[in-house]
């Protein structure tokens, strides 16, 4: 009985002290004021963190979780970011990176309690991709259909990138990347070194004759002014559709004889990687 007794005491003092041990959740970064963890709702935790060279020198990623007595322990590159935690904000700890140069990092941060978590860093340019997928031309007035035949196979071979071939903008500024920049062309999916050029905003007309703002891109000693097509919204760092067509007035440089008053329009319809 003496030996019953000996056993019941020691499960109660084992269950006594798992009762008095902290759970503590898993350390997790988020982007924003506060996680969003719920499910079915975006959420904003993430395990990665990038830096442009032309955006913000430094960003903060909130962290959560752990004891919350939060430290860096370890920076796998400290040539291409500084990481440290900051003072809580909105009740939560931020992890401070500014960047130093182009490159990769890995950031650990571990809490009293020993428990850890890896933030994997990322520096380098930021870029457009589009990407050509389809080409065609577009004629707006009456011709005949022999003229249009005529047309489509006169510009068949002119399109300045073919299909799968793209286009990279590198803008010089952040707070609007397609202002202006440096743009490199691959002219078709194959094409390993790039042409070089630059690019630009400009003002030209669409085909309803309104002023738009357009793309004008520079290369090879040539130039070429692109409109998008009417009652689309500007394109902005955040905002991306799906596709767009870029649309170029070739109206001067047809040379099928055409009907006084009819345009002709080169057309590369863009998907965005």
């Amino acid at each position: 009985m003496k030996h019953f007794y000996l056993f019941i005491a020691c499960v109660w003092c084992l269950l006594l002290s798992t009762s008095c041990e902290k759970n503590y959740r898993d350390i997790v970064f988020f982007t924003g004021e506060e996680p969003t963890t719920e499910p079915g709702i975006y959420t904003n935790i993430s395990s990665s963190a990038v830096l442009y060279t032309i955006g913000p020198k430094t960003i903060f990623k909130g962290i959560d979780g752990g004891d919350g007595d939060y430290t860096v322990t370890h920076n796998s590159n400290e040539d291409v970011v500084y990481a440290g935690v900051e003072e809580k904000s909105n009740g939560y700890a931020r992890l401070r990176l500014t960047q130093k140069k182009i490159g990769e990092s890995v950031i650990t941060v571990k809490d009293g309690s020993g428990r850890r978590a890896m933030l994997k860093v990322w520096v380098g340019e930021y870029k457009d991709t589009w990407r050509v997928s389809k080409v065609g031309i577009v004629i707006k007035g009456a011709v005949s259909v022999s003229q249009k035949a005529e047309t489509e196979e006169a510009f068949k071979n002119t399109y300045p990138v073919g299909i799968g071939g793209r286009y990279e903008l590198y803008p010089v500024t952040w707070s609007d990347p397609l202002e202006k920049g440096r743009l490199l062309i691959y002219s078709n999916d194959a094409a390993i070194a790039p042409i070089i050029g630059m690019y630009e905003q400009k003002k030209t007309v669409n085909m309803e004759g309104k002023e738009v703002t357009g793309y004008f891109f520079a290369y090879n000693n040539k130039e070429y002014l692109y409109f998008r097509p009417s009652g689309l919204p500007l394109l902005t760092r955040d905002f991306r559709p799906v596709s767009l067509d870029l649309v170029e007035d070739v109206t001067a440089i047809c040379p099928v004889a055409l009907p006084e008053g009819v345009s002709v329009y080169r057309v590369q319809e863009i998907k965005f990687d």
